[in-house]
């Protein structure tokens, strides 16, 4: 059954539906409520921009969607199937089927060289490690960084330690890419590179949902949804 994965993102995949979400934080007496009421759909195939201040609710929105969180109230759907009660282990296992993280601070292990940080995933669902490595190096070489397997974090500029992070998040063939604010810490060039791996990526049938302030990536993106206070406060389509 392990095989089955490759042949998603070729129009049977599975839709990402929030209906209703509400995220409410409690902080000692103070309630925070991040996300209020957001209904949204991910169409499968596109590229989709979430825009909004600091403290608008996007990432708590972008952990959602990762099931890196429960919504307080309301419903997450992957594939029509209900994700929003999820144990750990399950939405961890479902993260790992389906969903590709990308960072803006990279989040890579700095005890651990390229190679090793991108076949991290693979190891942890058990793949054997011929097998990791053999992947991992591919993804790697496809991303420009086949001279870099050997150099740990420290040692690489950030546009290839987001480049990496990216390789990693791609280990799993996820359907879904969510990325973070991933030009965030980068300079203008690195940013452009890493815009156009997702671009890529797009365009070769994944689903990529990108949190930014960047409005480079907004060029690029097939939809922008704007998020205020917690809220959908508009969406552009473009053509």
């Amino acid at each position: 059954m392990k095989h089955e994965k490759i042949e998603r993102g070729h129009g049977h995949a599975h839709t990402m539906m929030l209906d209703k979400v509400n995220k409410i934080y409690q902080m000692g007496d103070v309630q925070a409520h991040v996300l209020k009421d957001v209904t949204l759909e991910v169409r499968t195939g596109e590229l989709l921009a979430i825009l909004g201040p600091s403290g608008s609710g996007k990432s708590t929105l972008l952990h959602m969607m990762g099931l890196l969180d429960t919504p307080t109230s309301g419903k997450i759907f992957l594939g029509g199937k209900d994700v929003s009660k999820l144990t750990e282990d399950e939405a961890a296992e479902e993260r790992g089927e389906d969903i590709g993280f990308v960072f803006q601070a990279f989040n890579l292990i700095p005890s651990l060289n390229a190679l090793e940080n991108v076949m991290l995933p693979l190891l942890i669902y058990e793949r054997d490690e011929d097998e990791a490595r053999d992947k991992a190096s591919a993804i790697l070489k496809r991303l420009g960084l086949g001279d870099k397997f050997g150099n740990r974090p420290n040692q690489l500029s950030g546009g290839q330690q987001q480049r990496v992070s990216i390789a990693r998040a791609l280990t799993m063939n996820p359907e879904y890419i969510l990325a973070d604010e991933p030009t965030g810490n980068l300079d203008s060039k690195s940013g452009d590179e890493v815009i156009k791996i997702f671009k890529e990526l797009n365009e070769e049938g994944k689903t990529i949902v990108i949190v930014t302030h960047d409005h480079d990536i907004t060029e690029h993106a097939q939809r922008i949804i704007f998020i205020k206070d917690g809220r959908v406060e508009k969406e552009v389509e473009k053509k």
